[in-house]
């Protein structure tokens, strides 16, 4: 359960806010209540296809004692006008999910892609750098690369295919295709 505001447009200004419960309020290993609730800000500005998004979350509580906050926050920003997409977004995170060593990462990501009628063809690379964990390295960063096309079948529903190559810093690599069809209601 959770409570959130969305601001309405203010002269292309928008923020948000939301407050995630932790229901459980279990007892931890010090005898205290923990209190794992979620808290999210968000603040955005969009003009003449330029746009820019930040967004932060906090995870209450997230250590082994229950003492500790773990968080993420993103920054987007790019155009989106025009039939021209390009979009570049970076975020980090300091996570513990339960453990007493922080794991903290950072991430990149650029997308580009162009409208031609009902087609879209799209291209996105991103990075994950290797994790640290209480500040020792750990070999686990990833690099992808996506391609792929979306095919508009009206205003509100489209088809899209995509393949992706990933490789990951200790030589481990994948591949994958998508395909789907999206439907905005």
């Amino acid at each position: 359960n959770a409570i959130r505001y969305d601001s309405p447009n203010l002269n292309g200004f928008k923020f948000t806010a939301a407050y995630g419960f932790d229901e459980k309020r279990e007892t931890v290993g010090n005898g205290n209540r923990s209190n794992k609730a979620v808290w999210n800000l968000g603040a955005g500005y969009e003009n003449a296809g330029y746009y820019a998004d930040i967004g932060y979350v906090s995870f209450q509580d997230t250590d082994a004692s229950g003492s500790k906050d773990g968080n993420y926050w993103r920054l987007e920003g790019g155009y989106n006008a025009n039939n021209l997409l390009v979009a570049l977004a970076y975020g980090q995170s300091k996570l513990y999910n339960g453990a007493v060593n922080a794991t903290k990462a950072k991430e990149a990501a650029l997308t580009v892609g162009y409208t031609m009628g009902a087609l879209t063809p799209k291209f996105t690379y991103a990075h994950v750098w290797d994790s640290k964990i209480n500040g020792t390295k750990i070999d686990d960063g990833i690099s992808q690369y996506v391609i792929g096309v979306d095919y508009a079948l009206s205003k509100r529903t489209s088809v899209f295919a995509a393949f992706s190559k990933e490789k990951v810093t200790d030589e481990t690599s994948g591949r994958a295709i998508a395909v789907g069809v999206k439907h905005n209601f």
